[in-house]
Order: structure tokens, then sequence, then C-alpha cells
């Protein structure tokens, strides 16, 4: 496959950020993958398969806490280079969708056993409404006045 269509794929980043990816060399051809969405799936899958397979039971205080608190580090990490506060660094962004790989799981079990289906719900409009917000104000540039001190 040619590298050109393997890119897009394995990273949806531009070539001019492509510090945003983690580099592996296979076959002598360098690779790039997002460092956000390869720590995601890395724990999704196996969490995924975890919970499918052993059907693991939480209390609702541990449920709600995977729901609302794991997630928080990831979307402060994107949305924090999104409004272009900081570069991050592909370690933060590798283990903080790390988390979010073990929270989506979660939430897609616990919404398909109908446990908490209201929980999971307002957690997703909680982070689409978080997201949504973030993208707007990403499209304005913020410039803070000093005053004088006269």
């Amino acid at each position: 496959m040619p590298k050109d269509l393997i890119h897009p794929l394995l990273s949806h980043q531009p070539k001019e950020e492509l510090y945003k990816c983690i580099p592996i060399t296979l076959f002598k051809t360098r690779i790039y993958f997002c460092s956000r969405c390869l720590g995601y799936w890395v724990v999704f899958i196996p969490t995924l398969m975890y919970q499918l397979f052993t059907k693991p039971t939480f209390s609702e205080l541990t449920s709600l806490i995977i729901l609302f608190i794991l997630p928080i580090f990831t979307f402060a990490d994107w949305s924090l280079t999104k409004l272009k506060k900081t570069r991050s660094h592909n370690l933060v962004r590798f283990f903080s969708a790390n988390l979010l790989g073990l929270a989506l799981p979660h939430a897609l079990f616990l919404f398909l056993i109908n446990r908490l289906r209201d929980y999971v719900l307002l957690s997703a409009a909680f982070y689409f409404s978080f997201f949504l917000i973030v993208i707007f104000f990403s499209k304005f540039e913020f410039k803070v006045k000093e005053r004088n001190k006269s």
C-alpha cells in the first residue's frame, strides 16, 4: 500500500503537525501513529473485550467516576492544545487517551445493559457540549489587554 494512503489512516495530523505522532519504523518505512488515537485504541479494544466477556459489576460510584472523571484528562489536554495554550507532549496525549479508552467501553457496556443509562447519556451530552464549545472558541484569537498603571 502506498505511503500516501497509509498516512491518513494511521495519523489524521497534517504533515506540519507530525510532532503529535509517534514514529515507528517498519520495513525501512517511517510510519506515524497519532499518539492520542494510539493511546485510546490500545486500551479501548482490550477493555471492551474484558467487559463483554466477563460482564464485570462495578458499584454506581465507581461507574460514575469512570464516566465523568476519566475523560476529563483527555478533554483537558485536547482543549488546551486546540486553544493553543500548550503544545502538549506525546506521553501526555497517549496516557490521557488511555483513560478515555477505559471510560468509553465502560459507558458503552452500561448503556447496552441498560444500567445508569441516564448518567451515560448525561456524560455524553456534557463532553459533546464541551467539545463543541472548544471548537467554537478555537476559531477566535484572544488577546489579553494590559491595563495602564498610571
